[in-house]
């Protein structure tokens, strides 16, 4: 697989980068919110940078975390303030460079504050009370700390001979100050007079637009210059040059897919959706045997669990749309579940049972056992005590016996 493509994620918190690319992170903010999974994936993404070894790309990934959570709305709050994501942050705190803990824990304090009237965000303010108790130290809202924290530079020198001290990273801020000023004096510069970044239009107006495909297999990435997709997705080509792999953008990102994935004709239906429709007919005089599959074991998935509750909490009422596909199948498991809980509950009622009839009965035969042992034991006695009395009877009718039989010595 070509190695040349390097998706939007890396793009944005690259070590090489000597600035932030706020067009493309703006970008990526705007595309978080077009799918059920876009928010998680980000999340996802966002957090492998965040874990990488370069201190350099960590704070550049925390920026461009910070700013999802400023744009994307309650759909990327509501990841942010998940279980994985709590596993992620005590992961970073325990081996993460000190700056990138120090702004991590910023943000988060920042985070809580804004979410303090959502209880559905609580996740933010419990995790932080927990690792305060683990003795873990956060900056206070508002503090001079926090401020400090959250505006430490992401980008720094690779250079040790360059930026070695104050007065060299202050020239560096006033030329690049004053070439944005020469920039936004420029018709068509493509940067709006009132800020710092350029405007989404602009953005949007430079990217050239590339033909469209539709996704008709399920395409999961195995290197991270590939692109994931679901069947039934629109890609946009960007480099159909090789034959085999071709490169193109979604939501997601941008990178290498292959081209036998993807048809040109937008209207085609995907091969789940045609498996769905696919009807078979038997013949009567064919005996057919049905084999039913055996059942998968069912078990608690607290992930499961919590997604189930987003989407039920997230669901529109007054929307006439059915249910999604996951909604039902997560549905299905839940109820499965509970029906394998109630049957459980029940054998351990008739287990209870019989263990309680089975004492019983040890109990009645021990006491049974306990009285014939006792009523052998008094027959013992009898039968010893009456033989005894026989022997003394025998003993005393011998002597005289013995002595009728004897005749005197003097009788001659």
């Amino acid at each position: 697989v070509p190695q040349f493509v390097q998706n939007p994620w890396q793009k944005a918190t690259s070590e090489m980068n000597t600035a932030e690319d706020w067009g493309l992170i703006l970008d990526l903010c705007d595309k978080i919110g077009q799918s059920r999974s876009g928010p998680k994936e980000c999340l996802r993404s966002i957090m492998r940078r965040v874990n990488h070894k370069d201190p350099h790309v960590a704070m550049q990934a925390l920026t461009l975390l910070g700013a999802c959570v400023s744009n994307c709305g309650k759909i990327f709050h509501l990841e942010v303030c998940s279980r994985e994501f709590a596993s992620e942050v005590s992961n970073v705190l325990n081996k993460g460079h000190p700056k990138v803990c120090e702004k991590l824990k910023a943000l988060m304090v920042e985070w809580a504050e804004d979410f303090r009237n959502d209880p559905q965000l609580s996740l933010i303010s419990a995790m932080i009370k927990n690792l305060r108790e683990q003795g873990v130290t956060f900056p206070a809202v508002g503090s001079q700390a926090a401020e400090k924290a959250k505006a430490s530079p992401a980008l720094v020198a690779k250079d040790p001979s360059t930026l070695t001290n104050k007065k060299e990273e202050e020239d560096l801020a006033k030329a690049i100050e004053l070439s944005l000023k020469e920039q936004r004096s420029q018709p068509g510069s493509g940067l709006s007079g009132s800020g710092l970044y350029p405007s989404a239009s602009f953005l949007s107006s430079q990217r050239p637009e590339g033909r469209k495909v539709r996704a008709i297999y399920d395409f999961e990435a195995a290197e991270d210059n590939e692109l994931t997709f679901k069947s039934g997705e629109i890609i946009t080509i960007l480099d159909d040059s090789d034959p085999n792999w071709w490169k193109g953008e979604t939501y997601q990102g941008v990178g290498l897919f292959p081209s036998n994935f993807v048809t040109a004709d937008l209207t085609a239906e995907p091969e789940m959706m045609k498996t769905e429709k696919k009807t078979v007919q038997f013949s009567e005089e064919v005996q057919v045997e049905s084999i039913e599959p055996e059942p998968e074991p069912v078990y608690i998935d607290e992930e499961k669990m919590d997604q189930l509750l987003h989407m039920i909490q997230s669901a529109d009422p007054t929307d006439n749309q059915s249910d999604a596909c996951e909604l039902l199948q997560l549905e299905g498991e839940t109820n499965l579940l509970i029906l394998t809980h109630s049957e459980l509950s029940e054998l351990n009622v008739k287990l209870m049972e019989a263990l309680s009839l089975y004492a019983k009965l040890m109990n009645e035969d021990y006491a049974m056992y306990t009285k014939l042992q006792t009523q052998q034991y008094y027959m013992h006695q009898s039968a010893n005590a009456a033989q005894q009395v026989g022997h003394s009877s025998l003993s005393l009718s011998c002597p005289l016996s013995f002595f009728l039989k004897i005749r005197p010595t003097n009788a001659r």
